[in-house]
Parts: C-alpha cells; structure tokens; sequence
C-alpha cells in the first residue's frame, strides 16, 4: 500500500513496462464498427465487438493538434493588434509588434498611475487571449515544482467530451456482463485498452502534444501512448460509473489512472484529501490488474513524485 500527498506536476514522458506482456490477437474495423479480441491478465481469451455513432467518432476534436508555440503567437499577434486599440488614447500609446517568435507589447503614457494601469490590462489580455487559443485547441498550461510553465493536452475536458464514444459498449455491457463485480467489469476494460499496440516518441517533453491521441483518433488508429490511453480509460470509466471519483495521476514519465475503489491488502493506492485511490497502469504492454503498477509507478508514487488531475462526477 501507498498513501501520500501529491505534490508534483510534470510533463509526461515515455515508459516502457514489463509484466506479463498484453496481446491483441486481432482488431477489425469497418467504418465505425469495431471488433477486438485479446488475452486478458488470466491468459483467458477475451472479445469485445461494439459501434461508434459516426458523428463522434470522425468529428470529434477535428482542430486538436500538436502546439506549435509559432501559431500561438501569431494568433496572439492578430488578436492584440484588433483589440489594443480599444486601450488607446491621445495621453496612451500602445505599440504592438512581433519580436523573434514572441509578440513585444509596449506601452507609453503621460501619467505614470496610467501607464501602471494600462501595463496591468495588456498583461491580463495577453493572458487571456493565449487561454483562448489553448481552450480552443484543447491544451492547457500549467507549472512544475521548479516553477517552469509548460502546455499539455487537457485530458479531463477530453476525457469528458469523449464519453458519446461509449454509448453502445455501455449499453452491451449492462446485458453481457450484468454478472459481474465492478472489479471484474474494471479489469476487462482495462486488459483491452493494455492490449492496443502502444506507441511513443523519443522525446515527450519537446513534443507538446505531437504523441498524444484523443480516444476516437486512438480507436481509429488502434494506438496510443500513456496519457492517450489513460484518457481513454478515464473516459470509458466514467461512462460506466458516472458518480466513482477518478484521477489522472501523472509520473515524471508516465501515466496512471486512480479510482476510488475498496481496496484489498495488496492494492497499490494513493490517498487525497481523505479518499483512497487505487490505481491502474492502462498503457500497457505490461498486464497490471487494477491495484498492480509496474516498479518504476511504485518508486515514483513513493517517494511522491506525482499528481493529480480530478475527472468530475457526472450528474
């Protein structure tokens, strides 16, 4: 058992696992049918065959793409230059013009409490504009323990807009496996996502976003990396627990996935704010039931080099 506090926010990078290794024996699709069959965490021969409203599945985050700090500021570039003049007066003058690949405002006025205040407002609507550009590409900013700021995909609000995704295995599953404990339920799902192909870039810290796949793009594909298969299997649990509370738990290189759950005497969990998490390694290759990590997740949730982003109940 583990219990400690979150306290670290890091970029995620690439980690390779091993366990016993997870295997898709085959993967079909046609249009937005898909038919998988894999080997579970008992070596037992598991299937799963479901459809995908076509409207989610092809449209879905169609302007997600890798961040290009370029096309940032650019955009930041265009939008200050039609909304500072708007601040503008003849006692204030606002210059904007681009600076190598940044955007250099400046600001001249008559009285100095003016030229505090005017300083202040460009700042706020720097901000704002470039938290515009990252919400409307689904990225967001956040800062390490060293106070560096860096962009990443936001995964809670994709994980969120990708439940229509699961409407059909949802509705399967309610008649298929109505017999079984919520755990089981949890340790299907969770050998299927470990059994698609998983794949990386050499370098995540420098790609800001390049590897990651929203959940359709990654079934369409039928790959994805760590944070892109966490996302999809926070997405497909709160599709089938809408009031469970789930976490994202980043590592310096990897993702987990905590759920609160009762936990037996062997679960690895971490607890927050009084609620225990168990938690659960969906990148594969390596086959973790839910409560197993792999050593490397366990060093890192020791010695608390991790946390958390929270994926809101649903109502």
């Amino acid at each position: 058992m583990r219990k400690t506090k979150a306290f670290l926010f890091i970029l995620l990078l690439s980690l390779n696992i091993s366990q016993g290794q997870s295997a898709e024996l085959k993967f079909t699709r046609t249009d937005n049918q898909f038919s998988y069959q894999w080997q579970d965490h008992n070596q037992n021969t598991q299937t799963l065959s479901f459809k995908i409203d076509k409207k989610p599945l092809f449209n879905l985050f169609r302007k997600f793409k890798a961040y290009r700090p370029a096309l940032a500021q650019n955009y930041l570039y265009k939008q200050l230059q039609a909304k500072v003049p708007n601040y503008q007066s003849r006692y204030a003058q606002i210059q904007v013009k681009k600076q190598g690949l940044g955007v250099e405002l400046t600001v001249k006025a008559q009285d100095k409490a003016e030229l505090i205040k005017l300083n202040a407002q460009m700042l706020e609507l720097r901000t704002e504009i470039l938290n515009q550009y990252l919400d409307k590409h689904y990225y967001m900013e956040f800062t390490n323990r060293f106070a560096q700021a860096f962009i990443k995909p936001d995964h809670i609000r994709i994980a969120q807009e990708s439940l229509p995704l699961f409407d059909d295995i949802v509705a399967q599953a309610q008649e298929n496996l109505k017999n079984m404990s919520g755990r089981d339920i949890i340790n299907y799902y969770l050998s299927w996502v470990q059994s698609i192909p998983y794949s990386t870039l050499e370098d995540r810290s420098q790609s800001q976003g390049l590897g990651f796949s929203p959940p359709n793009k990654l079934l369409l594909e039928n790959q994805g990396d760590c944070d892109s298969k966490s996302t999809l299997f926070i997405s497909l649990m709160r599709a089938f627990f809408s009031h469970l509370n789930i976490v994202m738990v980043y590592l310096p290189n990897h993702a987990l996935v905590g759920l609160q759950l009762g936990h037996i005497s062997q679960d690895e969990y971490i607890s927050l704010d009084g609620i225990d998490y168990v938690l659960a390694e969906p990148t594969g290759p390596g086959l973790f039931k839910v409560g197993e990590i792999s050593e490397q997740s366990k060093q890192d949730i020791m010695a608390g080099r991790f946390t958390v982003e929270e994926l809101p109940t649903s109502h």
